[in-house]
Order: C-alpha cells, then sequence, then structure tokens
C-alpha cells in the first residue's frame, strides 16, 4: 500500500522532473513546451516578440564552441529580467527563434533587448503582434511573418 508521504514524494520528484524539461539551460530561458504551458497562465494585453537571432550558426563556429554562444545569449536575456513588461520568454522553433511575451511597450521593448544583444556581440531581427483572444499561435505567425520578410528584404537567407 503507497503511504501519502510516498504519494507526495512523488509529486515533488515529478515537480523537479517537469521544471527541469520547460528550462532551456543553455540560453536560461523557457523551452518551447514550457513557453506555452506557462503562458496559458497569462492574462491582459500581451504582445508576442518573435525574435531570430543573427548569424548563431557563424558565432559558434567563430567561437569554437555552442557554450561559448549560449553564455553570451543567457547574458543578454538574463538583462530582460529585470524589465519591468516581460512576462516570459522561450525558445520558439530551431534554437535561434525566440519568443518573448509583454505586457506593454513591445518597441521599448525591442530596443532594449537589441542593446543588449549588441553590448554582448550578438544581434537579431525582432517584431511584435497583439495576443488577439488567448491565441499566442495567431500572434506569434504574424510577427514571424514580419521578421521572414524583413530578412528577404535585407537579402539574409537561412543558412
Amino acid at each position: 500500500m503507497t503511504t501519502l508521504a510516498q504519494l507526495q514524494a512523488r509529486i515533488d520528484e515529478l515537480e523537479t522532473e517537469n521544471n527541469t524539461l520547460k528550462y532551456d539551460a543553455g540560453f536560461g530561458i523557457l523551452t518551447r513546451g514550457g513557453l506555452e504551458i506557462e503562458a496559458r497562465k497569462l492574462t491582459g494585453d500581451l504582445y508576442a516578440v518573435f525574435v531570430d537571432l543573427d548569424g548563431i550558426h557563424a558565432l559558434n563556429e567563430k567561437l569554437g564552441s555552442y557554450e561559448a554562444v549560449d553564455a553570451l545569449v543567457r547574458k543578454a536575456f538574463s538583462m530582460r529580467r529585470d524589465d519591468l513588461v516581460l512576462a516570459i520568454s522561450g525558445k520558439w522553433k530551431s534554437g535561434d527563434e525566440v519568443l518573448f511575451i509583454v505586457r506593454a511597450d513591445p518597441d521599448g521593448f525591442i530596443a532594449r533587448l537589441h542593446s543588449d544583444l549588441a553590448a554582448n556581440g550578438l544581434s537579431a531581427m525582432a517584431a511584435y503582434a497583439r495576443i488577439e483572444d488567448n491565441n499566442l499561435f495567431a500572434a506569434v505567425k504574424v510577427a514571424a511573418k514580419q521578421v521572414a520578410a524583413e530578412k528577404i528584404a535585407r537579402g539574409i537567407t537561412a543558412r
């Protein structure tokens, strides 16, 4: 027979495992799954800020390791934790696309993010869309399409 203490120990173990799986240690942010879970808890006027980091593959080659690049990204993104508009952030697609969900002033947020990235030798393209009717995916689709159009306009192709 399973005791209440054993059940609680198992719940604690699963919570720890769940939290570990929701977190991307490399960038110091949530995984996409973790972001989707946490985003369901958010309410109010929100914006999806889609960010595509520039030249990550080339930077990996230049610096010689993924860990070195991850440390730069982690440092730039850690500055955003202090940004009062930041609600949540997480990896979104193939690893160099990140989603931030902010409560207000997405233009100001993007400007501060660009500044923090530049201070760490990084750059990115970013766009945002308002999250309407709690439909995160629709907002991400709009913002990602804007980033893709900007990349095409600048003659940047995926590597």
